[in-house]
């Protein structure tokens, strides 16, 4: 069983997902990550890529203790 790093697809549709999930908007979630709303949408549809420190304030926002999960899939 290994890691395999995920597209940056999957990524923002699975930060949209966990999102959505939470009942948490673009708004309330960019307001925390210090983003504005219009970057993050972009992000979460993956028509520009996100920066690393970017991901990390939206996961820290979001309360994922652990990015890893949301970067490597389990094969």
């Amino acid at each position: 069983m290994g890691l395999e790093p995920r597209s940056m697809e999957e990524i923002g549709a699975t930060l949209k997902e966990i999102r959505e999930d939470k009942g948490l908007s673009l708004s309330e979630i960019a307001k925390i990550a210090g983003m504005a709303e219009k970057e993050l949408a972009k992000c979460e549809e993956s028509i520009k890529d996100m920066q690393m420190t970017d991901f990390l304030r939206v996961c820290k926002a979001l309360g994922i203790k652990n990015p890893d999960d949301i970067i490597y899939e389990t094969k």
